[in-house]
């Protein structure tokens, strides 16, 4: 492969198995290293396959999302979790119970059940 370094060939059940160490994992994966990633992942993440077994995706590094790991995660102040918005495809925090605003920066009371009594 031109993407990887020979690790060994063995051979099992009479086929040839060949193992590559890839020379550049932010971008290639397989195991000749012929599977390519979006954009070698930006710089932000390593090639692996992806649950399919066959198809090549970006396992982004902690900061990062998107298919190639190209979008940067705003701060979540401690209180949310990074990830990409639905509804925008861009990266947004997804805030814990009690925190809002674009960083979960806001803490706000959880509701409080109260009894009305209404009079007639």
């Amino acid at each position: 492969s031109l993407h990887g370094v020979l690790l060994h060939r063995q051979l099992v059940n009479e086929s040839l198995v060949v193992a590559c160490e890839c020379e550049d994992p932010a971008g290639f994966t397989g195991l000749d290293c012929g599977l390519e990633c979006p954009d070698r992942c930006s710089g932000h993440g390593l090639c692996q396959l992806g649950a399919d077994g066959g198809t090549p995706e970006c396992a982004c590094d902690a900061g990062f999302v998107g298919a190639a790991c190209e979008q940067p995660c705003p701060d979540c102040s401690g209180h949310g979790q990074c990830g990409l918005k639905q509804t925008t495809q861009k990266a947004a925090c997804a805030c814990e119970p009690g925190f809002a605003g674009d960083a979960c920066e806001v803490p706000f009371p959880a509701p409080s059940v109260q009894l009305c009594v209404y009079a007639h």
